[in-house]
């Protein structure tokens, strides 16, 4: 963990602290998780504020009770909070004027925003626009993108700010709705701004509807490892809780290729043509395309292999440590082009 002096993680739709079948919130996930790099908080002495924030005053009442029984129970919270490294703030209000209140620690202070929003409604161009405008921030939203498919005539979505193509969204695969919904998204935010969009989808089984996370970040490192715990949860797609890939196949390829094999046959191509020149460039291709550098430098690792390339030493140093902390460049020599 960085030495900053302060962090923050902002929850605005915090809820109860767990739903009607006993089932952990979000504040109390955080929490744990916390709990997990209390040694690293307590060394560092790095201040990390939680900002609670929920409409409704009587699942805020719940959601403090919950916190208190918490403490009660976790000697290690007790310490945190003892200690001032940790401070939690529950409040109860409107999400727009806790944002815009807490809008000048987001700009100074890295930060992680969490928008569990019921429906669209905050996930338009005035707050992206807020977001981009901070050198430290990363966000997750929860959008319901199967909403969006079914009701595109609906108010909430007419008057989103971001100009998506709603029909493009209602035609297409239920299963492909929330991931076909980031790439509008991509399309019609300005890419200058230096956000950029990642998708988790969601299905339900007791429904089949999606939903989805899209992750926004400006930081590297933060999409970094955004796509290695994606790719971790399913190492066949690293964008959702399903075989995605599958109905990909059976709407836009007539390959029948995995999704990793495909990154490695586009970025043999741009590496033997000369546009991907190094292990900086592959880096950043890899991120592009949803992938995590460990796909990449395997890729490169099989081209030396096979002979294709030359590189200095014995491995690629496809990694964001390699190339952003060691300032590492690996210069990539083609000696045969792809055979694929």
């Amino acid at each position: 963990m960085p030495a900053y002096k302060n962090i923050y993680i902002f929850d605005f739709f915090a809820g109860p602290g767990h739903d009607e079948n006993g089932v952990e919130g979000s504040p109390i996930l955080i929490l744990r998780e916390v709990l997990g790099q209390a040694k690293n908080i307590l060394k560092m002495g790095t201040i990390l504020h939680l900002v609670f924030n929920e409409y409704s005053r009587s699942k805020a009442g719940c959601l403090r009770e919950v916190l208190e029984n918490l403490r009660s129970k976790e000697k290690l919270l007790s310490q945190l909070i003892d200690s001032r490294v940790l401070r939690i703030e529950l409040r109860s209000g409107e999400v727009e004027k806790a944002f815009y209140e807490f809008y000048p620690q987001m700009k100074v202070c890295p930060s992680l925003v969490y928008m569990d929003q019921n429906g669209v409604k905050f996930l338009t161009r005035q707050y992206l626009d807020a977001f981009s405008q901070c050198k430290k921030i990363d966000a997750l939203y929860f959008n319901s993108s199967s909403f969006y498919r079914r009701f595109p005539e609906e108010k909430g979505f007419e008057d989103n700010t971001l100009g998506i193509d709603a029909i493009k969204i209602r035609n297409a695969p239920i299963d492909m709705a929330h991931e076909i919904f980031v790439e509008e998204l991509r399309s019609v935010y300005p890419s200058q701004r230096g956000l950029k969009f990642y998708p988790f989808s969601l299905r339900k089984r007791n429904t089949g509807n999606v939903y989805g996370i899209v992750f926004c970040a400006k930081h590297l490192r933060a999409i970094d490892k955004f796509l290695t715990v994606a790719w971790r949860i399913n190492d066949e797609n690293g964008c959702a809780n399903y075989d995605i890939e599958k109905q990909k196949q059976l709407t836009l390829f007539k390959e029948n290729l995995t999704k990793i094999e495909k990154f490695e046959i586009e970025l043999e191509a741009k590496i033997c043509s000369g546009e991907i020149k190094n292990n900086n460039d592959a880096l950043i291709f890899a991120y592009e395309c949803g992938h995590p550098s460990t796909h990449a430098a395997e890729c490169v690792k099989k081209m030396k292999d096979r002979g294709m390339i030359t590189i200095e030493g014995n491995f690629p140093r496809v990694s964001y440590d390699a190339v952003y902390r060691e300032k590492h460049i690996v210069e990539f020599k083609v000696s045969k082009k792809s055979e694929r």
